[in-house]
């Protein structure tokens, strides 16, 4: 009974690839695209918020590749995913700047009457001294955001895990935040799932219904069939026509091939992401 997915890191490089992975007509997707910071490798980023077509959205736009708001009924929900402390001057500088936006919206917001819930990973563990969350910790106050997660009880203590040469690393870096501890949220939970692939945790919270505006009379719809995806694998005739398609498109590659032979062990690990990650979409265009 999700209402509203919010996503971050998605590194999709357009709306229609969050479109295709989502098997469901029943909600839209206000998405912004992950941003490509090298030529070498994947995209870094991406918003997302995934939201059940019976919650009235009132407006939504993102701030940049980090911050999106979407506006409701009584709520303004703020995804976020902040840049990692790496102990640069410039990383620190955008985390600075990144808190300095949302406190920003966070002003404009509360101008415009809305009560807020601030979602997403906040990429530093606020039990840590170091500069971000030393920043993430005064922007809270200063905000006079109230941090949901230790509000109510949880099972485990980490959003984070990543296994190390020492063993597992474990962190709390997602967080919930809102305007108003006792109204707008009535649970805050971090998921635990043994079927989660990803090494965060998703976190669980539960809006009071009567500040999001649902429509009541909304009907769920049947999942729609993928309408792009032409080929009935069943026929030869159609299979050997995709394989010449890909056939062609894969001559595209041979550059990065060639590049590939000829690179040094690390630029070669950067060249197989690369060629990975365009074979991926070749094999998916080609079934258009």
């Amino acid at each position: 009974n999700t209402e509203i997915l919010l996503l971050q890191e998605t590194l999709v490089r357009s709306k229609t690839d969050l479109d295709n992975s989502l098997f469901s007509s029943n909600f839209n997707i206000f998405a912004k695209t992950a941003k490509k910071i090298n030529q070498l490798g994947r995209q870094s980023g991406g918003l997302a918020f995934v939201v059940k077509k019976n919650v009235k959205v009132i407006s939504h736009r993102f701030i940049n590749e980090r911050i999106g708001i979407l506006r409701l009924h009584r709520i303004s929900i703020i995804n976020v995913y902040l840049p990692y402390f790496d102990r640069t001057k410039e990383q620190q500088l955008e985390y600075e700047l990144n808190i300095h936006l949302l406190e920003e919206v966070i002003d404009s917001e509360k101008k415009n009457h809305q009560e807020i819930i601030l979602a997403g990973d906040f990429n530093t563990d606020l039990i840590r001294f170091d500069k971000n969350s030393f920043c993430l910790r005064k922007f809270l106050k200063k905000s006079k955001m109230n941090l949901l997660d230790l509000l109510f009880s949880q099972n485990i203590d980490y959003t984070y895990k990543k296994t190390g040469k020492s063993g597992n690393i474990k962190s709390w870096i997602d967080n919930v935040a809102s305007t108003d501890e006792n109204q707008l949220i009535k649970s805050n939970n971090i998921i635990e799932d043994i079927s989660n692939k990803s090494d965060h945790n998703p976190i669980l919270f539960i809006p009071n219904p009567k500040h999001l505006g649902i429509d009541e009379n909304f009907k769920t719809k049947l999942p729609k069939k993928i309408e792009n995806v032409r080929i009935n694998w069943n026929k030869l005739e159609e299979r050997l026509r995709y394989q010449e398609r890909v056939k062609n498109q894969v001559k595209t590659l041979q550059s990065k091939v060639s590049s590939l032979l000829n690179a040094d062990k690390l630029k070669a690990q950067l060249y197989i992401t690369e060629l990975l990650n365009e074979l991926t979409s070749l094999l998916i265009d080609c079934t258009r």
